[in-house]
């Protein structure tokens, strides 16, 4: 179901504030995302928390906890906010950086494959971002890696960067884990979909996950057609090396991401950091 609240047109502003809605940006299960502007011309994203969730204290507490990471990870790789508030009504917003360019997802549907050296810095990237939030002094775990949350983006000035979106399923380590699934059956580890407390090694599973997509081209459960054949794959089944579909890749990565897809986290890489160490050996 998608998010309902205000509708804000485009050259209005949103109430109670300064900021001028440029675009709709489209809606989630959390809220309302809009491109805006505030004088004087500073871009942003303005994400709306929907309205018929703001009475849910349980939703209250999931949009506060992604600003609040969000605001505290400060990180090249990571997504900014530089804005938090609430509009008149009390529903709450948060304002992030603009981003420009597109996501892996896009990349992957309209190229088919990721050029090996632009997978791995785009990996070793998103690793950067994931050991700064697990090594936070509250950790966080995002839960959700995947190609539409990695964005690259190309900033007016400098070279492209890898940033780390959407962090509205996130585990914080100061939360009490309920043991439900949240995240994306596609890229989710065997341990998250038992609705076990997540750790990073569950974040390194998807990291894995979308590398071997970005080198093959397709996930190693794609040959299943729905959730629940995928999470049974995702607990039971062993992937076919990234070879299979990918030959050129060196055998050194195909150990690695087969390592980041063992069924038993202690078997991944030790960390985000390891992890990357091993995509240049």
């Amino acid at each position: 179901m998608s998010a309902t609240g205000p509708q804000i047109n485009p050259g209005e502003l949103v109430p109670g504030t300064k900021y001028q809605v440029v675009k709709s940006l489209g809606a989630g299960g959390m809220g309302i995302v809009y491109q805006v502007v505030k004088p004087p011309n500073i871009g942003g994203v303005l994400k709306l928390m929907s309205t018929e969730l703001t009475a849910h204290q349980e939703h209250r507490m999931r949009f506060f906890d992604e600003v609040r990471i969000l605001a505290q990870l400060e990180h090249p790789n990571i997504v900014r906010v530089f804005d938090y508030d609430a509009l008149p009504d009390g529903t709450p917003f948060y304002v992030m950086e603009l981003l420009n360019g597109r996501t892996v997802r896009d990349v992957i549907a309209t190229m088919g494959r990721v050029p090996p050296r632009v997978a791995y810095e785009v990996t070793r990237q998103l690793l950067e971002a994931l050991q700064c939030a697990h090594t936070h002094d509250v950790p966080v775990i995002h839960r959700d890696i995947k190609p539409e949350n990695i964005f690259l983006h190309a900033p007016r000035h400098g070279e492209p960067v890898v940033k780390l979106i959407d962090f509205g399923v996130s585990s914080v380590a100061d939360r009490k884990h309920d043991g439900s699934f949240v995240g994306t059956w596609s890229y989710a580890a065997p341990e998250q979909i038992r609705g076990e407390k997540p750790t990073a090694a569950t974040d390194l599973y998807a990291a894995g996950l979308v590398l071997y997509e970005m080198l093959a081209g397709r996930g190693p459960f794609d040959h299943h057609d729905d959730w629940t054949k995928i999470s049974e794959a995702q607990i039971k089944e062993i992937p076919a090396p990234v070879s299979t579909f990918a030959p050129w890749v060196p055998a050194s990565i195909v150990a690695l991401i087969s390592s980041a897809l063992a069924k038993d986290p202690r078997q991944r890489p030790r960390d985000a950091y390891a992890f990357a160490e091993r995509l240049f050996e």
